[in-house]
């Protein structure tokens, strides 16, 4: 599968891509429709603070029927786009797919209602790249916009990257993120990658 690449680079050695992935609407409307009803059932992890609803960070091990063929896209768009440039060798000549690949992974679901935002955040040392999937952003979505910031934590750039339905993003763990307050529904499936090992057929 061929994907359009779009890259930002920030001032500091940063790189964010993200391309539309190519999936069918009605594939993400059955993800969203399934979340909402877990919602229902009074199940995943409330929203404060004008944050919005998640489900809990392990998703793809509970919901693996629901988020898997999503996930091995998810995954094989990170080893052609990430890894390809950066190595190693084996994983950019040999994965075609995701069959023999073992990925350290956490992924979970989240929604925003209009006004729900996300503070300024990173999601650690510990994973290698982060990157949201937008099922579905509603009109006029507000931008994803990182933050990076000086060994004194001063701002020294900031990038607002417009997102749209069918949009998958990646970035480092370790870049500062945030979302300003939604003005529409905004459903998002979002994950990090800590590692992963190619595992030769048997």
């Amino acid at each position: 599968m061929k994907y359009s690449i779009n890259t930002f680079h920030l001032s500091h050695p940063m790189t964010i891509k993200h391309s539309h992935l190519g999936r069918s609407r009605n594939s993400d409307a059955s993800i969203i429709d399934y979340f909402l009803e877990n919602k229902k059932q009074g199940n995943g992890i409330p929203g404060v603070d004008q944050q919005g609803w998640k489900t809990e960070w392990f998703a793809h091990q509970e919901h693996s029927d629901v988020l898997g063929p999503l996930l091995d896209e998810v995954h094989l768009w990170y080893c052609t786009n990430i890894l390809r440039p950066r190595g190693p060798k084996f994983i950019t000549d040999q994965i075609q797919n995701t069959n023999n690949l073992h990925i350290d992974a956490n992924v979970w679901f989240q929604e925003y209602l209009p006004g729900q935002c996300s503070m300024p955040h990173e999601h650690g040392t510990y994973s290698r790249y982060s990157w949201v999937y937008y099922a579905d952003v509603g009109d006029d979505p507000t931008p994803l916009t990182f933050i990076q910031l000086n060994d004194d934590h001063e701002k020294v750039d900031e990038v607002h990257v417009p997102v749209y339905n069918g949009m998958i993003i990646m970035f480092p763990s370790s870049l500062l993120h945030r979302v300003s307050a939604c003005n529409s529904n905004r459903y998002v499936i979002a994950g990090n990658i800590n590692d992963i090992e190619y595992k030769d057929s048997e």
